[in-house]
């Protein structure tokens, strides 16, 4: 008001009394000084703002550009350490991953050296492009300026080799913590383990990190409860429950969604619902952790029956319908699904095209299969998707165009279509084509993989030419149990039963 009203000097008077400055208050100080074309206040304050603590968002920017403009670009020439780690830590913010990594790369070139607030920074974007050397090279880096001991950096190092799974290093850093260490380097590690599959180990250093004394937090708890989705671990589950009620935690919204996640998926889930029915404030995630308890346990009557009560108080999302989707058992209800995902717009998303795909195709409906194709987003799985139910549906000739089709849109196959096109190529038992794939596999590298080299050896088996199949079977370096059946099926198919290896 004093700002607009050209009394600049009650605006200060009033931003000075302020004891506690928010972002609000130092944005609208800012944007005072630019008004008034005082450039030299204005960063100022952007400067003190960001000394105490105060992150800037995308209004503080939009109030301190102009004033950085002011005297051709005298401002912005005058930059400092502070100033490069805000705009990198804020690409990294916005999901700016490559501009964040540009950022950090022409901040050193510019003579300043990253401190621990630029490397936690660049981990961070390292981490969402899977950057492995990268981070690798800025926690060399950090070790060279002696700033690998400070706790943020630390636990930035262990989220990033966590994130990108490699839990060998993240384990060998947890270790070297023994200073460092904290309540955050424990969730961090047993997240890693438990998004790597590695539930005995997250497990373990869950009840490591009670024996040691760390206090659990509500971070700890839902980090942790994924752990225990699992029948054995009911009871672990209903101890950290416990342990959340005395502690205060039961009523917060995440944790009671991870609480009925795991009692649905260790098969209590009458415990689950309960914790639904007595939510104070329910979410779009408490709905799905409800009907994602119903998929586990194939029941799905009572998962439909409860979708329809989710619509007259909850708008579902795409992980609603995908879990909604394969409990369909009329084509009917499908369809249903289908609608509303087009009414809502999700119909974009690869999961839930590839999901409506295969539910089309359990119904025998390959013209709306096709159909969904056309209108969806194509990507690799989506392919898949359409190759995969016309093998199923006994179409291999269709398979085959589609994947060359892929090959036109200069979309590169994965193993999943590879395994795919050997298939369907088995199914037609057509020679010249099954060396052309042959051909095409080894070119391209697929056949490291043992599930497409046993499917090629049961494609030539299928396709007449024994001889080629006992070539590949005799050159695999690791013959494993179905390397040796398939190899024994395609002697029978063709009356060697003596000359099985």
């Amino acid at each position: 008001m004093y700002a607009r009203d050209e009394c600049v000097s009650s605006a200060i008077n009033m931003f000075e009394g302020v004891k506690r400055k928010n972002v609000a208050v130092c944005n609208a100080m800012i944007s005072a000084y630019t008004q008034k074309h005082m450039a030299f206040e204005a960063y100022e304050t952007f400067r003190q703002m960001l000394h105490a603590g105060v992150l800037p968002n995308t209004i503080t920017f939009v109030s301190i550009i102009p004033s950085c403009e002011v005297g051709g670009g005298i401002l912005i020439s005058n930059r400092n350490l502070l100033l490069w780690n805000v705009m990198v830590s804020a690409y990294v913010r916005n999901s700016l991953w490559d501009t964040s990594l540009a950022g950090f790369c022409e901040m050193q070139l510019g003579g300043f050296s990253p401190d621990a607030v630029s490397i936690v920074s660049i981990l961070s974007a390292c981490s969402n492009l899977e950057a492995v050397l990268l981070g690798k090279c800025a926690h060399a880096f950090s070790i060279r300026k002696g700033i690998d001991s400070n706790p943020n950096v630390s636990n930035a190092l262990l989220a990033f080799y966590s994130d990108c799974r490699q839990l060998t290093s993240s384990f060998k850093l947890f270790h070297e913590m023994v200073d460092t260490r904290n309540t955050v380097s424990w969730n961090t590690l047993i997240s890693g383990c438990a998004r790597s599959g590695e539930m005995e180990k997250a497990v373990d250093l869950g009840h490591r990190m009670q024996k040691e004394g760390v206090v659990l937090d509500l971070v700890t708890l839902i980090s942790v409860l994924p752990v225990y989705c699992h029948r054995d671990y009911l009871g672990h589950g209903m101890t950290l429950h416990g342990y959340a009620i005395k502690k205060g935690f039961s009523s917060d919204v995440y944790l009671v969604n991870a609480l009925i996640s795991t009692y649905c998926k260790c098969g209590d889930l009458d415990a689950g619902r309960f914790l639904f029915e007595v939510m104070s404030e329910r979410c779009i995630v408490s709905w799905n952790a409800l009907i994602t308890g119903f998929r586990h346990l194939n029941l799905q009557k009572e998962a439909l029956v409860f979708f329809s009560q989710m619509m007259e108080y909850q708008r579902p999302n795409s992980v609603t319908l995908l879990n909604v989707l394969p409990l369909c058992y009329s084509h009917l209800q499908g369809k249903s699904v289908h609608a509303f995902a087009i009414r809502t717009g999700v119909l974009q998303e690869t999961h839930l095209v590839t999901s409506l795909i295969y539910m089309y195709a359990r119904f025998e409906n390959m013209n709306s299969c096709l159909s969904v194709f056309e209108i969806g987003t194509k990507d690799i799985p989506v392919w898949n998707a359409i190759i995969s139910v016309n093998i199923q549906a006994k179409y291999p000739e269709k398979a085959v165009w589609f994947f060359y089709d892929l090959l036109r849109m200069g979309l590169q196959p994965d193993n999943i279509t590879v395994l795919s096109l050997v298939s369907a190529c088995a199914q037609l038992n057509f020679l010249n084509l099954a060396h052309s794939v042959m051909a095409f596999v080894i070119c391209k590298g697929f056949e490291k993989d043992s599930a497409v080299s046993n499917a090629l050896i049961d494609m030539h088996a299928r396709c007449g030419d024994i001889v080629t199949a006992k070539k590949l079977f005799e050159g695999l370096i690791e013959k494993d149990a179905v390397s040796w059946r398939v190899m024994i099926n395609g002697y029978c198919l063709h009356g060697g039963r003596q000359s099985c290896p």
